[in-house]
């Protein structure tokens, strides 16, 4: 019954109860159908509103995961880096190198000297003469983690998520 009185419309005018399509009221004529048309559009407008509010908040946080993944990631191999190069004693590689190079030093010796190291450390260190420079090597490497994380797009994800977000909760109150 409660329902029934629900869908039961009357005329703003003359109160005279009206047909459920009635577009006007068949008492006095006014219009009807409009007001009602409006507010069934602004709760369509309404819900579509807040549909595509949370919609552009989800792409905003997703854009600013990716950030924080990629973010946490890049940090991890810089300062892996950075602790393996404070840790080495390049004066040390150094010396066993050079001494290694003008004959001072047998192959067993200078194998004995690089053990525990890593094969590719072993390999950088001695072909690519690392211990000759270390601070132009570590600036390259630096260099190269940093265009890593710009290929990435660690920052312009994060940005984009966070525009992607304010605009999102803009719109959300707009509609709410």
């Amino acid at each position: 019954l409660k329902r029934q009185k629900e869908k039961e419309m009357y005329c703003k005018k003359c109160g005279k109860e009206l047909e459920e399509d009635s577009v006007f009221c068949t008492s006095c004529g006014t219009k009807i159908n409009e007001n009602k048309l409006s507010k069934e559009n602004n709760a369509n407008t309404t819900k579509k509103g807040k549909i595509i509010s949370i919609c552009i908040i989800l792409v905003g946080l997703i854009c600013m995961g990716w950030s924080i993944v990629f973010g946490a990631n890049y940090l991890e191999n810089v300062n892996s880096f950075k602790t393996w190069y404070d840790d080495m004693d390049w004066e040390y590689y150094k010396e066993i190198q050079e001494a290694y190079e003008s004959g001072e030093l047998s192959d067993y010796k200078h194998e004995q000297a690089f053990q525990g190291l890593h094969n590719s450390t072993y390999i950088e260190i001695t072909q690519n003469h690392i211990y000759e420079n270390p601070e132009k090597y570590k600036n390259e490497q630096l260099e190269m983690y940093k265009e890593e994380a710009d290929e990435m797009l660690i920052v312009p994800a994060a940005i984009l998520g966070i525009v992607f977000v304010v605009a999102g909760i803009i719109i959300k109150k707009k509609y709410a």
